[in-house]
């Protein structure tokens, strides 16, 4: 293994144990409702799934990296889905719902009319991780519509929904155009160019580590107790 194989294996695996973070975080914080449980399952998944990935790749059992792969995309979709979920009103509830039932049965048929397959070493899944990028995107962009309308502007930067939607924006807008054109690539074009995804994935997950801080600082204020001074009914006559 060359130096810069070395460096970018050494990236790979930078990328994938900084999802323990979020399990960490769960652990060490008092707060494990909600957003905190959601992080904590998903990082710890996804960490595995991407030792798992790299060791698959390395035996070459392809076979069994199509079954990963098959399994990720909406394992990821219903994980972000699910976060948004959480602070929507009912009716954007029912939305999310139908939407989500429609891309798990597209999945399905999917995979019965045009499975997944190998081509060049490559693994390929295009069209389900385009079409769960858009359907994120309009999940963040109707939540930002929403704030972009409250009188009170400032309140945006202390709403987690906020930094988790900025880190899904990087992450998914970073590498859409790569995954939508990986079909283009030939295999050392992609193993020059993909380790650069991993930038936006570890902002993306800085950022969720944002949004944890945020909901941690609310549930502090909240269970500090108002100090209320003693009325005092003082007659000087």
């Amino acid at each position: 293994m060359g130096k810069i194989q070395t460096i970018e294996k050494l990236f790979y695996y930078i990328n994938a144990f900084s999802y323990l973070s979020f399990p960490i975080f769960y652990f060490f914080s008092r707060e494990k409702k909600g957003l905190p449980t959601i992080l904590c399952i998903y990082g710890t998944i996804v960490c595995f799934y991407l030792c798992l990935f790299d060791y698959l790749l390395e035996v070459k059992s392809y076979n069994a990296l199509l079954v990963l792969q098959n399994l990720f995309t909406p394992f990821e979709y219903l994980v972000f889905t699910t976060i948004f979920f959480l602070s929507a009103s009912k009716k954007r509830r029912k939305l999310l719902i139908g939407l989500s039932v429609a891309f798990i049965a597209f999945l399905i048929s999917l995979l019965i009319i045009k499975p997944a397959k190998i081509e060049s070493n490559l693994i390929l899944d295009t069209i389900p991780v385009g079409i769960e990028t858009i359907l994120i995107f309009i999940y963040i962009f109707s939540f930002l519509y929403e704030q972009s309308r409250m009188d009170d502007s400032e309140s945006i930067f202390k709403n987690y929904l906020f930094w988790i939607s900025i880190g899904l924006l990087l992450y998914l807008g970073g590498s859409f155009f790569f995954n939508i054109l990986v079909t283009e690539m030939s295999l050392a074009e992609f193993d020059n160019y993909y380790h650069y995804t991993y930038i936006a994935e570890l902002v993306k997950n800085i950022l969720f580590l944002v949004a944890l801080f945020k909901i941690s600082a609310v549930k502090k204020k909240e269970l500090i107790p108002q100090i209320q001074m003693p009325y005092l009914d003082i007659d000087v006559n």
